[in-house]
């Protein structure tokens, strides 16, 4: 019984840590214009935007409920042609990127039609 208490306490000692989302990169959900992705601290972590496999599609993000301030990333473009028939699919990764407002993606298109799905965590 004695170690059975023992065990539950180590356990309860680092539950806070284990549980703890700090890590996760939580998906924002397709996207296909502007959008407030997060409102509040967190930190733009991946980021993957799909052509129509014809246009090009950009999206740059800023630290702010709105696209009037500085931009915390360069305009990260996807080129339309694919090397296959189809989507192209650029993906960013391990961005990494901490903001204290919100962050706000501000997209153009060059036609035709495209999504960017961002990864974000709370806080930072």
């Amino acid at each position: 019984m004695k170690k059975l208490l023992m065990v539950l306490a180590i356990l309860a000692m680092f539950l806070p840590v284990v549980s703890h989302a700090q890590g996760v990169c939580f998906p924002s959900g397709a996207k296909d214009d502007d959008a407030l992705i997060y409102k509040g601290k967190g930190t733009l972590c991946s980021l993957a935007i799909t052509t129509d496999g014809t246009n090009q599609c950009s999206v740059i993000f800023y630290d702010a409920l709105t696209a009037t301030s500085t931009a915390i990333t360069p305009v990260l473009t996807c080129p339309g042609p694919s090397t296959s028939s189809g989507p192209n699919t650029c993906i960013w990764g391990n961005i990494d990127l901490g903001a204290f407002t919100g962050i706000y993606a501000d997209m153009t298109k060059a036609g035709g039609t495209c999504s960017y799905n961002v990864g974000r965590r709370k806080g930072h």
